[in-house]
């Protein structure tokens, strides 16, 4: 039997990371469908329910597209095993809250700061995976830790429902808070897990740099950073969505709008940054 590496440790972390985190992305829509279903809280005033899930779920995903690479950036710059770890404790934060919404505004918020967590780790985790992992057996490594995607969005697909309904004789209609709550455990205790299991290699550092002082990590510098970023992403967002819904804006206009934001950054980043990607890292 081969011996256990510790880049196995770091792919079976990963692809954890990558469970709790598109559970924690894809349970939004079984979640509203339930709440528009039932009538439920704050779905129920909303003129087009499903066509304003659907626009939950592209706020979203913009959040996650416009955070990539200042995510991949500080990476670079800070260390990849600190963003990682900070994007699945984000996630474990915005999906409980979820759970604690007490109105649409804060519902959709929370969803978009997801996005905007999820983001980072997308533009970091194969960097962190290549610096660890021997040359011949990265794309196995990159494989097995994507692979995480799909099972979670599978348990996130059947689980939910089931999840839903198992708590409704318990909890009634405010049956869905559950899955944000208890996910948002979950994702917890993965970033933990994390944490513990992937710190750093100091022989590995030093055969990589041989005046490496040590292992220094930025928490504090990334968070710093990260929320920079993030704000002022969810004010653009955020304005979108008060504009769309005041407007009564259509979801092709909408898609538009979001759709444009990539190129505006494309040209922001060009104007102002003009650096190359930085060579890989040791976090």
């Amino acid at each position: 039997m081969k011996k256990w590496e510790r880049y196995h440790t770091i792919w079976g972390m990963l692809f954890l990371g990558w469970v709790v985190s598109y559970i924690d992305r894809t349970a939004t829509g079984p979640i509203v469908t339930w709440m528009i279903e039932h009538k439920i809280s704050f779905f129920s005033d909303v003129p087009n329910p499903h066509e304003f899930g659907g626009l939950i779920g592209s706020l979203f995903f913009a959040g996650f597209m416009l955070n990539q690479f200042p995510g991949g950036n500080l990476g670079d710059k800070f260390g990849y095993r600190p963003i990682i770890i900070l994007s699945i404790l984000w996630a474990a934060v915005a999906t409980f809250f979820t759970g604690l919404s007490g109105g649409l505004v804060m519902f959709v918020l929370f969803r978009v700061l997801l996005g905007l967590g999820e983001g980072i780790l997308y533009s970091n985790d194969r960097s962190y995976i290549a610096f660890n992992t021997p040359p011949e057996k990265m794309g196995l490594g990159m494989g097995v830790v994507i692979t995480g995607l799909s099972i979670g969005l599978t348990l996130a697909t059947i689980g939910t429902p089931l999840l839903l309904e198992a708590f409704v004789p318990l909890m009634g209609y405010e049956a869905w808070r559950v899955p944000f709550l208890f996910m948002g455990f979950i994702t917890l205790i993965v970033a933990v897990l994390m944490f513990k299991f992937m710190k750093p290699d100091k022989k590995l550092i030093q055969s990589a740099d041989p005046n490496s002082p040590g292992v220094k990590e930025f928490y504090g510098k990334s968070l710093y950073h990260l929320s920079i970023y993030s704000l002022v992403f969810l004010v653009i967002i955020m304005a979108i969505y008060f504009t769309s819904t005041k407007l009564g804006l259509s979801s092709i206009v909408i898609a538009f709008i979001l759709a444009s934001l990539a190129p505006i950054l494309i040209i922001y980043l060009y104007v102002t940054k003009k650096i190359r990607s930085a060579p890989f890292d040791y976090e």
